[in-house]
Protein backbone atom coordinates (compact mmCIF):
# COMPACT_ATOMS: atom_id res chain seq x y z
CA UNK A 1 0.00 0.00 0.00
CA UNK A 2 2.64 2.12 0.96
CA UNK A 3 4.31 1.50 -2.33
CA UNK A 4 1.58 2.12 -4.28
CA UNK A 5 1.16 5.81 -2.56
CA UNK A 6 5.13 6.65 -3.46
CA UNK A 7 4.69 5.78 -7.11
CA UNK A 8 1.43 7.84 -7.35
CA UNK A 9 3.79 10.67 -5.51
CA UNK A 10 6.26 10.28 -7.97
CA UNK A 11 3.84 10.55 -11.21
CA UNK A 12 2.13 13.44 -10.32
CA UNK A 13 5.86 15.20 -9.86
CA UNK A 14 7.04 13.93 -13.07
CA UNK A 15 3.98 15.53 -14.60
CA UNK A 16 4.41 18.68 -16.84
CA UNK A 17 2.83 21.85 -15.28
CA UNK A 18 -0.46 22.72 -16.23
CA UNK A 19 -0.75 26.09 -17.89
CA UNK A 20 -1.05 29.38 -16.17
CA UNK A 21 -4.78 29.23 -17.80
CA UNK A 22 -5.77 26.14 -16.52
CA UNK A 23 -6.67 24.96 -12.89
CA UNK A 24 -7.14 21.65 -11.47
CA UNK A 25 -10.54 22.54 -10.83
CA UNK A 26 -10.69 22.42 -14.84
CA UNK A 27 -9.57 19.18 -15.37
CA UNK A 28 -12.09 18.07 -12.61
CA UNK A 29 -14.84 19.78 -14.60
CA UNK A 30 -13.91 18.06 -17.98
CA UNK A 31 -13.64 15.11 -16.70
CA UNK A 32 -17.09 14.77 -15.10
CA UNK A 33 -18.51 15.97 -18.58
CA UNK A 34 -16.77 13.39 -20.31
CA UNK A 35 -18.13 10.97 -17.78
CA UNK A 36 -21.75 12.28 -18.03
CA UNK A 37 -21.02 11.83 -22.03
CA UNK A 38 -19.77 8.30 -21.83
CA UNK A 39 -22.28 6.97 -19.14
CA UNK A 40 -25.27 8.61 -19.33
CA UNK A 41 -25.92 10.74 -22.89
CA UNK A 42 -26.35 13.74 -20.87
CA UNK A 43 -24.96 15.88 -22.17
CA UNK A 44 -25.10 16.90 -26.20
CA UNK A 45 -21.28 17.95 -27.50
CA UNK A 46 -21.85 20.73 -30.73
CA UNK A 47 -18.25 21.76 -32.84
CA UNK A 48 -18.95 25.33 -34.17
CA UNK A 49 -18.74 25.81 -38.07
CA UNK A 50 -15.91 28.72 -37.89
CA UNK A 51 -13.89 27.75 -35.35
CA UNK A 52 -13.39 23.93 -34.75
CA UNK A 53 -11.53 24.37 -31.46
CA UNK A 54 -14.66 25.57 -29.78
CA UNK A 55 -16.74 23.56 -28.67
CA UNK A 56 -20.49 24.13 -26.92
CA UNK A 57 -22.36 21.72 -24.77
CA UNK A 58 -26.02 21.11 -23.73
CA UNK A 59 -27.72 19.21 -21.85
CA UNK A 60 -30.62 16.33 -23.32
CA UNK A 61 -33.73 15.66 -21.62
CA UNK A 62 -32.56 13.06 -19.91
CA UNK A 63 -31.56 15.63 -17.28
CA UNK A 64 -35.23 16.71 -16.92
CA UNK A 65 -35.91 12.93 -15.12
CA UNK A 66 -32.98 13.23 -12.65
CA UNK A 67 -34.48 16.52 -11.76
Amino acid sequence: MIDACFIAKRITEVMPELPNVLKPRNIHVIDCIAELKKEKEIINKYNEKEDKRIVSLSLTSYHVEIL
